[in-house]
């Protein structure tokens, strides 16, 4: 859980610093305000702070995930194509929704967030995590499989972090 936790975070901290949202983390609170930005008080330790947060709870439901793939689905392919369809959608959900809800945003804005979302982020899951699961579920046990992946999930968590921003500022 700490391991995915910091990943989260150094994913979000990779973002901020390459990321369109860094003038944003930078401005002033009257600057913020003068440009409609976010509000000063989603500063740049706030927003590391729900990444991991998210990565330290979601730990456990994607370790459980790859456990039940083991179980109850055979042969990789299969595996990998349950885990695209089934699990990278709810998983996406779930994060947008989730990072909504740890900003304080009220439901419906969460489920906004999730409907605009979630589409073009599954679209570029798709040209990554198929390609890294397919060699995740065949050559890696099961017990290290989500740390396996976790130098593909710093980037992939920098993607996720920047378009979780950029929703927020369309937004303010």
């Amino acid at each position: 859980m700490a391991t995915t936790g910091t990943l989260f975070a150094l994913g979000d901290i990779l973002a901020q610093t390459l990321g369109p949202s860094k003038e944003t983390a930078d401005a002033t609170p009257a600057q913020t305000l003068d440009r409609g930005d976010s509000p000063p008080t989603d500063n740049p330790l706030a927003r590391t702070a729900r990444a991991a947060t998210y990565g330290t709870l979601y730990a456990p439901l994607g370790d459980a995930w790859y456990r039940l793939l083991q179980r109850r689905v055979a042969g990789t392919l299969l595996r990998v194509a349950a885990d695209q369809l089934l699990f990278a959608p709810a998983g996406l959900a779930l994060y947008y929704a989730a990072m909504a809800v740890l900003r304080g945003e009220p439901p419906a804005t969460a489920a906004q967030r999730v409907r605009a979302e979630l589409w073009p982020t599954l679209c570029a899951n798709w040209c990554v995590w198929p390609w890294v699961q397919l060699v995740n579920f065949r050559w890696v046990p099961v017990e290290y499989r989500l740390g396996a992946v976790s130098g593909v999930a710093v980037l992939w968590n920098a993607y996720l972090s920047m378009r979780n921003a950029a929703s927020c500022e369309q937004r303010a």
